[in-house]
This record gives C-alpha cells, structure tokens and sequence, in this order.
C-alpha cells in the first residue's frame, strides 16, 4: 500500500475535495454562522488525513 503510493494517491485526492469542498462553500449565499459550522465539520472530518500524511511522511497535507 504504502510502497505502491496508493496511500499518497488517496490522500492527493482527499486533498483535492476538501479544497474543492471550500471553494463551493465560500461560493454560497447563506448565514455566515451556518457556514462556520459546515467549514468546522469538514476540518474535523479530514484533519485525520492530515495526521496520516504526517504518521507516513508524505507532503500531501491538507491546509485550512
């Protein structure tokens, strides 16, 4: 897994829809507390990829 990139792969595109994820959301009209609490939910839900990337050394890290 680790020695295939399959784990590099996965976390490249967990990146990518978090990214893609804050760029719909800060297009949306919508009370900016609600929005707060989307935005929290997700860097709760993908700060674990973050910690993987760091557990396996690998720069694919999410910055929010």
């Amino acid at each position: 897994f680790l020695e295939a990139g399959s784990l590099d792969y996965c976390l490249k595109a967990v990146k990518t829809r978090v990214e893609k994820t804050f760029t719909i959301l800060n297009k949306l009209r919508m009370h900016e507390k609600y929005k707060k609490v989307i935005e929290n939910t997700i860097v709760v839900l993908f700060n674990q990829n973050n910690q993987i990337a760091e557990k396996y050394n690998i720069s694919t890290k999410v910055q929010f």
